[in-house]
């Protein structure tokens, strides 16, 4: 029974990490995007 839960958990833990560095990545690139605009303005 653990072994099971472990794993869900673990994968669980991994997406959330993967989904928070894809969030980051969009957050910086639209901040570059905007003060590129800015910059551009």
């Amino acid at each position: 029974m653990s072994i099971p839960v472990y794993a869900i958990s673990h994968g669980f833990e991994c997406r959330k990490a993967r989904i928070g560095l894809v969030i980051r990545y969009l957050i910086f690139d639209f901040l570059t995007c905007k003060s590129k605009y800015q910059n551009v303005d």
